[in-house]
């Protein structure tokens, strides 16, 4: 008699392969933490910065957070690196941007250089946040 099959029908197969593509975005995520916090202290670089942000829209697909967007739509889950780009560095944060060339939309994360992501919306603008190319202009009063 053969073995049983590893999959009884194909719905149980989807479910296993999400299962592993939300293990590995997780094992990606806690890399990413781990380069940002080496020793607990550390700084993120530029490209940690790109990837955490590609992982970060991967990530609000799947999870709701308090946008009137929120969640994205599927084909924001595997938006590569090469899509996305540091737009600015100001004081401790980045503002990248990750273009879905499909959508032909933009989404930009406001990352911490402590790896932390602290907001992300589709005009660029963050309250106390400006460009240190333009040190005329100062942040937005709330």
């Amino acid at each position: 008699m053969p073995p049983a099959p590893l999959f009884s029908n194909r719905h149980s197969q989807e479910r296993c392969m999400l299962r592993i593509l939300l293990i590995a975005v997780a094992l990606v995520f806690g890399t990413i933490s781990a380069l940002a916090h080496p020793q607990g202290h550390g700084t993120l670089s530029e490209e940690d910065a790109r990837i955490l942000a590609a992982n970060s829209a991967a990530y609000l697909v799947n999870n709701k957070v308090d946008k009137e967007w929120s969640p994205l739509t599927q084909s924001w889950s595997l938006i590569p690196v090469s899509q996305t780009k540091i737009i600015a560095k100001v004081d401790s944060y980045y503002v990248v941007s990750v273009h879905n060339p499909e959508e032909d939309e933009t989404l930009y994360l406001l990352i911490g250089t402590n790896g932390d992501v602290v907001d992300a919306n589709f005009s660029g603008e963050f309250p106390f946040v400006y460009d240190l190319n333009n040190p005329d202009q100062t942040p937005a009063a709330e």
